[in-house]
Order: C-alpha cells, then sequence, then structure tokens
C-alpha cells in the first residue's frame, strides 16, 4: 500500500523515493508553519538551479517556521534518485508519479512552487525558477514567515 499524503484535507495516495525524507505526509500537521511546496522533475534545468537556493530558504527561515517539501513528478524513480545524488536536498521529498499532487494544485510548469500560509491557504504560486525572480520569490517568503501565526 502507498502512503497516504494529506492536502489540505484530501488524502492522495503517493509513492516514496526510498532515499529521500518521505513518509506519510499531513499538510494539517503544519499549520503554524509557512510551507513551501516546490513541484520538480530530473529533466528540469532549472530545478537543478533552484535546489542549492531551496537549501539556503531551510537554512535562513527554518527558526521562522518555513518548511520546504519537494515534490517530484517523475514517472521514473530512478530517473529521481539520479537527479537527487547529484542535487543534494536538506528537505524533504515526495514522489508523486502519477502527477496527483501536482494536479491538485493545478501545476503547469517545472518547476513550480506554491506557498502556503500558516493558517494553510495557498497564498503564492510561482512557476519556473530564475536569478532575475528570486528577489520576488524570497519577498513572498519574506511576507509569509513575518505573518503572525493565528
Amino acid at each position: 500500500m502507498k502512503p497516504l499524503v494529506r492536502l489540505l484535507g484530501i488524502a492522495l495516495a503517493v509513492a516514496a523515493l526510498g532515499s529521500a525524507q518521505a513518509a506519510d505526509l499531513d499538510l494539517s500537521a503544519y499549520r503554524g508553519k509557512v510551507v513551501y511546496l516546490d513541484f520538480w522533475a530530473s529533466w528540469c534545468t532549472p530545478c537543478r538551479e533552484s535546489f542549492p537556493w531551496l537549501s539556503k530558504l531551510v537554512s535562513q527561515y527554518g527558526a521562522k517556521n518555513l518548511v520546504v517539501i519537494g515534490v517530484n513528478v517523475d514517472q521514473n524513480h530512478e530517473l529521481a534518485e539520479e537527479f537527487l545524488r547529484s542535487n543534494l536536498a536538506n528537505f524533504p521529498i515526495i514522489y508523486d508519479p502519477h502527477g496527483d499532487i501536482a494536479t491538485t494544485f493545478k501545476i503547469v510548469g517545472m518547476p513550480s512552487a506554491v506557498l502556503i500560509d500558516r493558517s494553510g491557504q495557498v497564498r503564492f504560486q510561482h512557476i519556473g525558477f530564475s536569478e532575475k525572480r528570486r528577489a520576488a520569490y524570497e519577498e513572498h517568503l519574506q511576507s509569509l514567515v513575518s505573518e503572525p501565526a493565528k
């Protein structure tokens, strides 16, 4: 049986990457924290560029209750594992080969990010990643981590 991922009250079955820190995930368990869901694929060049930045976010904002969760959409598990061997992540990874989670959040490009506030509401979505837009991404994060918990 595949582990269940609970997303804002929606249960979805997904397979976990064996080498990554994925198990049952219930986003409601992160209430009071800011959640950055990063959707990525092994074939995505901007995804390779974003992983060091995502790891930096964990170090920089983790104490302010930011949680980064990577959601891989590769259908081939081995390609995702190969990507992770050369693009280290200090955040949990969920393997979503059928795109169930991506469909829930209406993801249309790679990478994409969904930023969820402390009360569990989706507040921002980003499609793509580039150094030119990094300041805008960080501004969104700053606004969310600066908000008091309700």
